[in-house]
């Protein structure tokens, strides 16, 4: 049987190409045998190992081949050459795309998302080759890119300690100290403004002292009227430890002054009824409220709305228990004496009437009330659940918003009908 085994499998072999050697003489039974057994498991193993694909190291997955896109998602030629000019293009050409893209308006929200994602890349491309064009960095071009360039990495900036950030306000002022300064410079100030407001840092004082001091007599109106803003950053960020003095008038036009409130803690909260960030944070006040005035707290709300009667239609929804401070066109004199331009925004004044911290918010405003008051009033504890959804500040639609960011105004319908169906109140 051995030998029938061993004949058959030769002549399959010969078949596939494959030849074995096997030993049909001179044998004993049992080397005949096992070199039977090594014929009949050789091929197989032969088989798998030439038939069997090479499986890749489990660190390294086989590469998938990429999807053709789908032409429908794919932007059209003529979309793609918007955001694209020739190699050969000269400062002129440039600054006239970039001047295009600034004022194209998208035709719908695909056409927006787009715009979105390839203008700002397209247009810091064209000024770098502006720049790489223009010798005279003073010439009229490349002060347009400068001027783009600067306003991009202000509104981009985050931290004022790095060398970065430093060698970015050395250009500024740099920048905005030239005779050839004009009205259109006017936002590489404001963005400066903005960024320098969101710091904190002993830095932040101290430049914008010093760029408000060079503004301040600026012949250009427009950029002039920045020094204000500069200055009164500066004059805020200084307050942390000092004594703060405000007046002003009541909505029962009642004099008002903070020293009256002498030995007690007080929150100074600026805010506005178009502010939904700011509505938002009401109920958690209210329970602040609740659970510490018998402590010694109090809330001073100093609004920023235009038309009083919007003000005290808001307030006939939602009664807020504590003072309200309203001038004329919603510009109380410490709005701009603080250069307060985003909303909400507080001050924290301890009992000895010095301000101990600033734009205190959420469920650290509670954290804050019982390091400096002690526990809560029995059954008024305040929890994390309390806290209102996270979100930033809101500019005044009058002013200049941060890169991208929506007019506060538009973002949300604040109307007497609509917070009373949002709250309940």
């Amino acid at each position: 049987m051995i030998r029938a085994v061993a004949v058959f499998l030769q002549t399959t072999a010969a078949r596939s190409g494959r030849t074995f050697a096997t030993p049909l003489k001179g044998c004993s039974m049992k080397r005949y045998f096992l070199a039977a057994l090594l014929c009949i498991a050789a091929p197989y193993f032969i088989t798998v190992q030439a038939g069997e694909p090479k499986t890749p190291p489990p660190n390294k997955p086989p590469k998938v081949a990429p999807k053709d896109t789908d032409p429908a998602e794919a932007p059209d030629p003529e979309s793609a050459a918007r955001y694209t000019f020739p190699k050969d293009a000269d400062s002129d050409a440039l600054v006239d795309f970039c001047l295009q893209l600034q004022d194209y308006e998208p035709e719908d929200d695909a056409d927006a998302d787009l715009h979105d994602a390839k203008a700002p890349r397209a247009i810091k491309r064209a000024c770098k080759r502006i720049l790489e064009l223009e010798k005279d960095k003073e010439s009229d071009n490349a002060r347009f890119a400068r001027r783009m360039t600067l306003a991009d990495q202000l509104d981009t900036a985050s931290d004022i300690n790095t060398t970065r950030s430093g060698q970015l306000l050395k250009r500024t002022r740099e920048f905005l100290k030239s005779p050839k300064v004009n009205s259109e410079d006017a936002d590489v100030a404001a963005a400066l403004a903005d960024f320098l407001s969101t710091q904190t840092s002993p830095k932040a004082i101290e430049w914008s002292q010093k760029i408000g001091a060079d503004l301040a007599k600026h012949p250009v109106p427009e950029v002039a009227a920045i020094s204000d803003v500069l200055l009164g950053t500066a004059k805020r960020l200084g307050l942390i430890g000092k004594p703060l003095q405000l007046k002003g008038t009541t909505l029962q036009d009642k004099p008002f002054d903070l020293a009256d409130l002498k030995d007690k803690v007080v929150l100074i909260d600026f805010w506005a009824t178009w502010c939904p960030h700011c509505v938002d944070e009401i109920p958690l006040m209210k329970k602040c409220y609740e659970a510490y005035r018998s402590k010694g707290f109090e809330i001073v709300g100093i609004s920023a709305d235009e038309e009083r009667q919007t003000l005290e239609d808001f307030l006939k929804i939602d009664k807020l228990p504590w003072t309200t401070l309203h001038h004329s066109g919603g510009k109380h004199p410490s709005l701009d004496e603080f250069a307060i331009n985003a909303f909400p925004s507080n001050f924290l004044i301890g009992k000895d009437g010095k301000v101990i911290a600033m734009n205190v918010r959420d469920i650290a405003l509670a954290d804050e009330l019982k390091k400096l008051l002690g526990a809560p009033e029995p059954g008024k504890e305040i929890k994390d659940e309390d806290a209102p959804p996270q979100k930033g500040a809101s500019r005044d639609p009058k002013g200049k918003r941060k890169k991208g960011e929506p007019d506060p105004s538009d973002e949300e319908d604040n109307s007497p009908e609509a917070l009373k169906k949002k709250y309940s109140f």
